[in-house]
């Protein structure tokens, strides 16, 4: 593209969770499905369309095959960290890595979800901004996972809320209430 124009290309990645392929008009749905998506289609229409990626089960397996071109078995990263475990790309050469080292300007927007460890965080893997959360929601904090953190979860002292949360019935439980 360089040579074709003088100018290196943007690079764009877009990540979407729980986006199936007919999702998406530029695949056939959109419209077809009852949900158009014209912008996503625009965009498609100027650029490069992956057709024979590998996807994982989730998001974090995914995101990490896709930074470092590798299955999850060789990332390591097979399932998303839980709150508080390490995780993460440290050691592994990324794409942002690569493109920032070409001179590009790198920069992730939205949900990380790779660890956080300070070795994990988006900086410290090749991108040059951040603009995000580093877990799988907001990073809501009065609200702990009970599997991952059963002390802070079943305190005395947070034991009314808890129990106030749609999804316990006993304060203990992290099933969703029908």
């Amino acid at each position: 593209m360089r040579k074709k124009t003088g100018k290196k290309p943007n690079v764009v990645v877009f990540l979407l969770d729980d986006v199936g392929w007919m999702d998406v008009g530029f695949n056939g749905g959109g419209v077809a499905v009852g949900n158009p998506t014209p912008d996503i289609d625009a965009v498609a229409s100027q650029g490069l369309i992956l057709t024979s990626a590998y996807s994982q089960p989730s998001s974090s397996p995914t995101r990490a095959t896709i930074l470092t071109g590798q299955y999850s078995i060789h990332h390591g990263i097979l399932m998303p960290p839980m709150y508080g475990q390490p995780g993460g790309l440290q050691g592994l050469t990324t794409l942002p890595q690569l493109l920032h080292d070409q001179g590009y300007v790198t920069q992730a927007i939205g949900k990380w979800h790779m660890g956080e460890n300070k070795e994990s965080q988006p900086q410290n893997v090749g991108f040059d901004d951040f603009r995000g959360f580093n877990s799988v929601s907001d990073m809501y904090t009065e609200w702990r996972d009970v599997h991952v953190n059963p002390e802070v979860a079943l305190s005395p002292d947070r034991s009314e809320y808890i129990q106030k949360l749609p999804f316990s019935k006993d304060g203990r439980s992290c099933r969703a209430r029908r």
